[in-house]
């Protein structure tokens, strides 16, 4: 720094020789160049220039945004903000539809109920559409009108003391928007972050912007109360003309209820980018149960093992590659959807629901019946006296202690999936397993199963492979007496069910692409499940 500051400061004088001999250099450049071509010389000389400066950065390192963002924590933090009050913003226009969409709910019952009647024809539907639209439009307007009340009566609230009114526009808020975002926060925001909302929201809501021209990306679409309502709900079987008031209120609970769970799961997003980590959905698991009525008999020693069971259902589904996230558009278009929702209409637990009570119940009474150590985990010997069915069919004609699965598979499952000390199992694996094996010859992790019968990774299967899981699958149905055909006649069959490139031969790509891979492996590895295919005519 010290040379730095020894080094003799040019003169004014010397600056301005300097300036004034590149004039006259540029000036004799130009002294044979015509007038009208000095802007186009200037033109390609610039252009050069930007040219030579996209080269030279075209060839430096390009390091993506989203690699950047802790080098910036100002511009990160703003990011953060931006999302959360945007979310904020969604989330109010969301519940205004929502409350919209209730006292439609009930409104079309009303309607569909009337004097009693239980069935519909369509032209009585189609009144009832008429009705319904004739209603939500005379509710528009009694919202319009209590908006301009409200409006009038806040600026007369603040106008000044003097009676000079202001002349800047008034604020356009409908009814019950300030109530409808303070009961969906309440508990999780302060009372200062609750009123920076409502103050950013309000400043939005002008009078050339209503908030029922703002649009947001529902994944969801609105239900609507029209004739596809009708068409899509299943005839009465006594009067094909009709349909039940029961389905058409039920289908369109169930729509209003998807809604719901939308705007549920967008609160539940911490990090605001559309998806849910596993604690995140299991948060909101806690959250929904006290008010779904029919989990009303689940005891509250029982909720943390349901939590787990429920989320495990979900992300055994839609993250088949345990990435520990799913995408929230992804789930709610997802069939497993569709069976939480169906749980949230019922007014009792179901045996044949996944999310029900009595499922949960019957995991867990399992899991403490294999745990034979009291050690709230499980090893491999315990779970080979695994019997299969919610609840436990202990009469498979199988000894007491066998498991109809293979040990190897059990095994195997243990080598490729079971990371905690000593090889040891907890609950949340433990729903895994029963979800893998319960659910075949359904299969919506085929990489799963992929992944026990590759012993040696060699990313293929031969018979010689397969017939080591189902060797001992072959001796118990011979055990129990059962008239089986030859193992190698077995062998050949089971890979008659995946098109395969080569003969006798199934790759990593065939067998994960193939629709039979759930029947694949449950004939190899189970043998309740081969003996049943085997009968599937005579039953």
């Amino acid at each position: 720094m010290q040379a730095v500051y020894d080094k003799p400061v040019p003169s004014i004088s010397a600056l301005v020789s300097r300036l004034e001999s590149r004039v006259q250099t540029a000036l004799g450049a130009c002294q044979d160049v015509p007038i009208e071509d000095i802007d186009q010389l200037a033109f390609d000389t610039e252009l050069d220039r930007i040219n030579q400066a996209v080269e030279e950065r075209r060839g430096s390192s390009f390091l993506p945004s989203l690699y950047t963002r802790g080098t910036d924590p100002a511009a990160d933090d703003a990011l953060c903000h931006l999302r959360t009050t945007s979310k904020a913003f969604e989330l109010n226009l969301r519940f205004c539809e929502i409350e919209k969409l209730d006292s439609t709910h009930v409104k079309l019952w009303e309607m569909l109920s009337v004097k009693g009647r239980t069935r519909v024809t369509l032209a009585e539907f189609q009144d009832i559409v008429k009705d319904i639209e004739a209603w939500q439009r005379e509710q528009d307007n009694d919202q319009s009108e209590d908006g301009k009340i409200k409006e009038r009566g806040e600026t007369e609230d603040t106008s000044p003391a003097s009676g000079t009114r202001g002349k800047s526009p008034a604020v356009r808020q409908p009814s019950n928007a300030s109530a409808s975002a303070s009961y969906r926060f309440n508990g999780s925001a302060s009372a200062s972050r609750m009123s920076q909302l409502e103050a950013s929201i309000s400043m939005r809501r002008t009078q050339h912007q209503p908030v029922g021209n703002v649009l947001y990306a529902n994944t969801v679409p609105l239900p609507r109360v029209t004739l596809q309502l009708f068409m899509m709900c299943p005839r009465n079987l006594t009067f094909p003309e009709y349909v039940d008031s029961t389905t058409i209120y039920q289908s369109f609970a169930k729509k209003v209820s998807l809604v719901k769970c939308e705007a549920e799961l967008i609160m539940c997003d911490l990090n605001n980018d559309g998806r849910l980590a596993e604690d995140e959905m299991e948060q909101y698991v806690s959250d929904l149960v006290p008010r779904i009525v029919a989990l009303r008999d689940v005891a509250e020693t029982v909720l943390p093992f349901y939590c787990c069971t429920a989320t495990r259902r979900i992300f055994w589904d839609l993250d088949p590659y345990s990435r520990g996230v799913i995408r929230i558009d992804a789930l709610l278009q997802s069939a497993v959807m569709d069976e939480w929702v169906r749980l949230q209409l019922m007014t009792e637990d179901s045996p044949q629901n996944w999310f029900g009570g009595f499922v949960t119940q019957q995991l867990y009474d399992k899991f403490l019946m294999l745990d034979a150590r009291n050690e709230g985990t499980l090893n491999a010997d315990n779970l080979k006296r695994y019997k299969k069915g919610l609840p436990t069919v202990s009469d498979d004609g199988l000894p007491i202690d066998v498991s109809p699965l293979s040990t190897l598979f059990i095994d195997r499952f243990f080598e490729t999936n079971v990371m905690m000390p000593n090889s040891e199992m907890d609950y949340r694996k433990f729903v895994d397993f029963v979800i893998a094996v319960e659910m075949l010859p359904q299969c919506s992790r085929p990489h799963f199963f992929w992944n026990i019968l590759d012993m040696e990774g060699v990313g293929y299967l031969t018979p010689m492979v397969v017939n080591c899981f189902f060797r001992e699958t072959y001796a118990k149905l011979i055990s129990a007496g059962l008239d089986v055909p030859a193992r190698e006649t077995v062998v050949q069959e089971v890979f008659d069910l995946v098109p395969t490139a080569e003969p006798l031969r199934i790759t990593r790509e065939e067998f994960l692409s193939c629709p039979q891979a759930g029947l694949f492996a449950s004939l190899v590895i189970d043998c309740l499940s081969f003996w049943t295919y085997e009968n599937r005519e005579a039953r």
